[in-house]
């Protein structure tokens, strides 16, 4: 099959993720085995990771090398699985719901955890040692002379 794919090149991974999911679902007949919304609309489903990975992924995401990766994206947007009950395994989030295409483009993503702490933590033990060590030595200075 043929997928639309490359949209805006600005356009959010939400956003893009919920085309994706239109167009699997209207322009492609096997397309919803692969990936689509639940009958709610509140939540979307991967059903075929495997295919999604190799005949869909590289053309919404041609950078992105794996289902892994895509599963990172929903984790810094926030969307959450679904754990149990017969949506188990389904991603869902507050503002990515299919009859409101609109609202994905209001999704921010989520900081990374620890990038820049760990150099601001360096920087900090580093500067508090200097300090530590331009104190002890001042100290022994001052006994040196006494």
């Amino acid at each position: 099959p043929v997928y639309a794919g490359e949209g805006n090149v600005s356009e959010s991974f939400p956003t893009r993720l919920h085309r994706l999911l239109l167009e699997l679902e209207t322009n492609h007949p096997s397309g919803s085995h692969i990936a689509s919304f639940l009958p709610d609309g509140n939540a979307f489903l991967i059903l075929n990771p495997y295919r999604f990975e190799n005949e869909v992924m590289k053309h919404y995401w041609p950078r992105m090398g794996s289902f892994a990766s895509f599963q990172r994206q929903l984790n810094l947007y926030d969307f959450k699985r679904i754990s149990a009950g017969p949506n188990k395994g389904a991603y869902t989030h507050p503002c990515f719901i299919k009859q409101y295409p609109l609202l994905s483009r209001s999704m921010k993503r989520t900081k990374l955890k620890n990038v820049g702490k760990t150099a601001a933590a360096t920087t900090t033990t580093t500067s508090t040692a200097g300090k530590q060590r331009e104190g002890e030595t001042a100290a022994s200075l001052k006994d040196d002379g006494s």
